[in-house]
């Protein structure tokens, strides 16, 4: 928790009672500056690092070396309880969650040959040394707080920030590889930092939220997405074309190129065309529905009826028949066309 330091004038040493942290002032760089860690009886455990340490407990402390800001975990995020020095707030504290930072997720950087996209909180980068040369990326399902990923989709552009120094690369998918997985090229970059592995980056939209969220129900969508993106519950609105790519049947990766819906409406108080090749068809009207090519029977013994009884013309392999019942015997009588 936080407390107040003595006057430096006074007294240049500083104990935390509840961290056991000390700190020496230091007239220069005229601040209090950390000097020595906590007990090893200290509890909750306190972390002193420059990020927050990994699979934090509830209850957990965590001290920013350079800021001097204090940090407890409340068994999802951390936030901040106090400062030490009355440094910086918590919300430039590098892997910190706040309200400013609901869209932002944070992978730690693996070696290409070993990533697991299925050990949460990993990434891995390729093919430069630097930020600004990274030419594919991927990251694993969840981040290193259990946050889901983004589906980012080709020509939208992923921040990626070192948390430490702040330096940013902005790269635009050119190719979605894979859930997870995006070839990209840099579009512009601020300041330089290494790619260094076991080291965690900040994963963000470059646009305002233009990423959706790698989800499994709509209960885990956040609150307000980007209004470029259609709802997934609850109705919407949009405009066309809209293209549904895949082939006819189901493949390998489970795509199909298919439109499931219990009833399709012009809703345009217009006619309803269906198309082949951008060529109409079918005219589905308020009246009558017409055809611009034959009309084909794929199974002999198909009819074109009217009520319930199925009299009326009959396809076979033959020609058509029109069947009908005679008023006066009754039966079923075939006349050929």
């Amino acid at each position: 928790m936080p407390f107040n330091f003595p006057d430096p004038a006074v007294e240049t040493t500083a104990i935390n009672p509840v961290t056991g942290a000390t700190y020496q002032w230091k007239a220069d760089p005229g601040k209090w500056v950390l000097s020595g860690g906590p007990s090893e009886a200290a509890n909750p455990p306190v972390t002193i690092d420059l990020l927050p340490p990994e699979a934090p407990q509830k209850g957990d402390l965590w001290i920013h070396e350079e800021s001097l800001i204090e940090y407890a975990w409340d068994g999802t995020q951390w936030f901040e309880v106090g400062s030490s020095c009355g440094g910086e707030t918590g919300s430039d504290a590098p892997g910190v969650i706040n309200s400013g930072e609901a869209f932002t997720r944070y992978y730690k950087a693996q070696a290409p040959s070993i990533f697991d996209s299925t050990k949460d909180g990993t990434c891995a980068l390729t093919s430069g040394l630097t930020i600004d040369t990274i030419t594919n990326v991927k990251v694993s399902a969840n981040d290193r707080d259990g946050k889901i990923r983004y589906l980012y989709k080709v020509n939208e552009d992923i921040l990626l920030e070192d948390p430490d120094t702040g330096a940013y690369a902005v790269l635009r998918v050119t190719n979605v590889v894979s859930a997870g997985e995006y070839n990209v090229e840099l579009e512009h970059y601020n300041g330089t930092a290494n790619v260094d592995i076991g080291k965690t980056y900040s994963f963000a939209s470059a646009a305002d939220r233009g990423a959706i969220p790698d989800v499994g129900d709509d209960t885990h969508q956040p609150g307000t997405l980007d209004d470029r993106y259609v709802n997934e519950k609850g109705g919407d609105s949009m405009q066309g074309p809209l293209q549904v790519t895949g082939p006819r049947n189901v493949d390998a990766d489970g795509l199909e190129g298919t439109v499931k819906v219990l009833n399709v409406d012009s809703g345009q108080n217009g006619s309803l065309n269906l198309k082949h090749n951008g060529a109409t068809k079918v005219y589905v009207g308020e009246d009558q529905t017409s055809f611009q090519g034959d009309i084909k029977f794929n199974v002999s013994g198909r009819a074109i009826y009217a009520g319930n009884d199925k009299k009326g013309f009959t396809v076979n392999d033959n020609g058509a028949f029109y069947e009908v019942i005679t008023p006066t015997i009754n039966t079923l009588l075939p006349r050929r066309m």
